[in-house]
C-alpha cells in the first residue's frame, strides 16, 4: 500500500487511487488509504527505481541503523558506554527485527523518527529545533498513534510547573519548559497545521472505518483481550534457540519484570517521555485492532529504558544491566547462528507469486475486479483492481475473479481459468451480481 501510494504520486495521480477497493466489512484490516509519511519517504526511490525492492530494502536497512543510533546516542546521556552499546546491540542482533528489514512497511521508520525525536528533545542544542521542525509532523504523518508524542508534550508542559511544586515529585528536567513555552508552542502547532495541510492537499480519507470498531460499552473487555494478546507478543519477541524455548521465555519474563519495576520506579520522577509511553500504551489497549509486536517495537527503546531503570534498584550497581543485556544479545545471536532463517524470496517476488501475476495480467482484463487475501499487493503487481475476497460478484465491475490457494475447491459456479503452482484463478458468473 505504502508503494501503490508513493507510485500514485510520482505519477501524478490522486493519492487515494491505488487499486485497492476497500470492503467495510474488514475494517480492521482493510483501511482505505495508509498515512502518507512513509509514502513520501519511498518517492524519490519510486520515481528514480520504479517498485524495485532492493532500493526500499536498503533504506529499510539504512533506519534499522537509524534506529540503534538514536537509542545508543539518548542512552549515552544516562548510562555508561558499554551499556548503551550493548542496548543497541539488542536491537541490531534482533532475529524479529532483522527480520522486519526485509519487508517494505513503516515499522522501522516510524521507530527510528521516533528515536530521533527522542534525542533531539533530550539534547542541549538550539539547533536541534530544525529537526524537531521537520521530524515530529513526519512523525504524525507516518504513523497516526505518533500523534502521542506532541500530546504528551503539551500535557507535560502544563504539568512540569505544578507537579514540580510538589516535594516527593523529583521531575526530570523538561528542557521544553527551561527554554521557552513558545518553543514547544511553536512546534505543536506547526505540527497540528502541517498535518492537516498534507491530509487536505492529498484528499486522504478519515478513517471512520477503524474509528466504527469501537465499543465503548465493552471497553474493559477490549483493554482485557489486548492485554492479553500482547503480553503473548512480547514473549514472542524473545527467541528460540534450536528449538528450544525456555532460555527465551526465561528471558522476557525477567527483562518484563525490570521493565514493570522500572516503570513504577519512576512515577514520582517522570519524564516526558513517560507521559508520551502512557498514552502509547492506553491507544494499542483500547484499539480493538490487535496488530502483535510490530506496535510494540516503536515502544522497545523505552522498555528497554525502564529495565535499566529496574535493575539499578539491586545493590550490585550496573552489573545487573550488563549481564541482562549480554544474556539478550547472547540469545539473539545464538537464534542468527543456529537456528534456519526462513526463505527472504518471498511475497510478490517469489516465483509462485510472479507466475501469478504473469497469468492475472493474462487471463484477466484490465478492468476487472481480481480479489486476494493480499488485495494491495495484487492492486500493486497484478494491475488489477483488488479487494479482500467476497461471495457474491461486485457489480461495479463488468468481470469480477478471485485467487485461492491451489488445493482450494469454490462451493458455488464460479470457473477455474488458471491453476498454478501455488494458486488458482477463479471467475465469478454473473448469477451471483449482488442485488
Amino acid at each position: 500500500m505504502y508503494i501503490s501510494h508513493a507510485r500514485a504520486l510520482v505519477e501524478g495521480r490522486p493519492y487515494v487511487e491505488t487499486g485497492y477497493v476497500y470492503n467495510p466489512e474488514v475494517r480492521c484490516f482493510g483501511t482505505q488509504a495508509y498515512p502518507p509519511g512513509f509514502s513520501f519517504l519511498l518517492v524519490p526511490l519510486v520515481a528514480s527505481t520504479g517498485i524495485s525492492i532492493v532500493p526500499m530494502l536498503v533504506q529499510q536497512a539504512l533506519f534499522l541503523a537509524l534506529l540503534g543510533l538514536g537509542f545508543f546516542l539518548t542512552l549515552r546521556r544516562r548510562v555508561p558506554l558499554e551499556i548503551a552499546l550493548l542496548a543497541a546491540l539488542v536491537l541490531w542482533t534482533s532475529p524479529w527485527i532483522l527480520e522486519f528489514r526485509t519487508h517494505v512497511l513503516s515499522d522501522l521508520p516510524f521507530s527510528a523518527i521516533l528515536l530521533c525525536v527522542w534525542a533531539l528533545l533530550e539534547s542541549s542544542s538550539t539547533r536541534k529545533w530544525w529537526g524537531l521542525f521537520l521530524l515530529l509532523p513526519l512523525l504524525v504523518l507516518t504513523r497516526t498513534v505518533g500523534w502521542a508524542v506532541p500530546i504528551a508534550m503539551f500535557g507535560y508542559a502544563i504539568l512540569y510547573p505544578v507537579a514540580s511544586r510538589i516535594r516527593s515529585v523529583q521531575m526530570e528536567a523538561n528542557r521544553l519548559h527551561d527554554e521557552g513555552r513558545w518553543g514547544w508552542a511553536s512546534l505543536i502547532l506547526w505540527t497540528l497545521a502541517g498535518a492537516f495541510v498534507v491530509q487536505q492537499v492529498l484528499a486522504v480519507p478519515k478513517q471512520d472505518g477503524y474509528l466504527a470498531e469501537m465499543n465503548l460499552t465493552d471497553l474493559v473487555g477490549i483493554v482485557l483481550a489486548n492485554l492479553d494478546e500482547y503480553l503473548q507478543a512480547w514473549m514472542d519477541f524473545f527467541p528460540s534457540v534450536k528449538a528450544l524455548d525456555a532460555p527465551g521465555q526465561l528471558l522476557a519474563s525477567t527483562v518484563l519484570v525490570f521493565v514493570l519495576l522500572g516503570a513504577v520506579s519512576r512515577i514520582r520522577r517522570f519524564a516526558w517521555w513517560d507521559l508520551m509511553v502512557t498514552v502509547y500504551v492506553l491507544l494499542l489497549l483500547v484499539w480493538p485492532c490487535f496488530q502483535g509486536f510490530r506496535f510494540l517495537l516503536p515502544l522497545l527503546a523505552f522498555f528497554i529504558m525502564y529495565a535499566l531503570e529496574g535493575s539499578r534498584l539491586l545493590p550490585w550497581g550496573w552489573w545487573p544491566a550488563r549481564l541482562l543485556l549480554l544474556a539478550w544479545v547472547g540469545i539473539n545471536l545464538a537464534s542468527l547462528v543456529f537456528d534456519e532463517r526462513p526463505d527472504t524470496v518471498r511475497g510478490p517476488y517469489h516465483p509462485d507469486a510472479v507466475e501469478l501475476f504473469d497469468a492475472v495480467r493474462v487471463h484477466t482484463e484490465p478492468s476487472a475486479r481480481v480479489d486476494f487475501f493480499k488485495p494491495r499487493v495484487m492492486a500493486l503487481y497484478g494491475e488489477r483492481r483488488s479487494g479482500y475476497p467476497v461471495e457474491a460478484f461486485d457489480p461495479l465491475f463488468d468481470s469480477h475473479y478471485c485467487v485461492t490457494l491451489s488445493g482450494v475447491e469454490l462451493t458455488h459456479d464460479e470457473t477455474r481459468i488458471w491453476q498454478g503452482r501455488r494458486f488458482a484463478l477463479w471467475q465469478l458468473p454473473e448469477s451471483q451480481r449482488s442485488p
